[in-house]
């Protein structure tokens, strides 16, 4: 099981090299330009999900890819004043989720004691 966490790892901090290579807008197959912003929250929400199945490498820092992701949004140049509050709210709304003391769905045979518990 530890060598899959040092995968998931290596993938989920590949993944947020490309934050930073994503362009503020896109032409569309109409010739219009057209902003990344949103795609890139939902990216991030998405992002997020995905990690609240995924425990923690023992060999890192608790939340050490969130960290990193924080890291990479922050350095993203292109955010908007309103798409900056919307994906810091994404941010915080991932922190409230891994803050509860249960989740909110079940897996047939894992105890929710196998994942880690963090205080906030």
């Amino acid at each position: 099981l530890n060598s899959s966490l040092v995968q998931c790892d290596s993938l989920y901090k590949e993944a947020l090299t490309l934050i930073s290579e994503v362009p503020p807008s896109l032409t569309g197959t109409d010739g219009r330009q057209y902003s990344t912003e949103r795609r890139l929250i939902d990216w991030v929400s998405r992002y997020l999900s995905s990690l609240l199945y995924v425990p923690d490498n023992p060999a890192q820092q608790p939340l050490h890819i969130f960290r990193e992701l924080c890291s990479a949004i922050e350095s993203y140049k292109h955010w908007s004043s309103n798409g900056n509050l919307k994906v810091r709210g994404v941010l915080l709304s991932y922190l409230l989720s891994i803050g509860q003391p249960t989740f909110s769905f079940n897996i047939q045979n894992v105890s929710h004691h196998s994942y880690p518990s963090y205080d906030i």
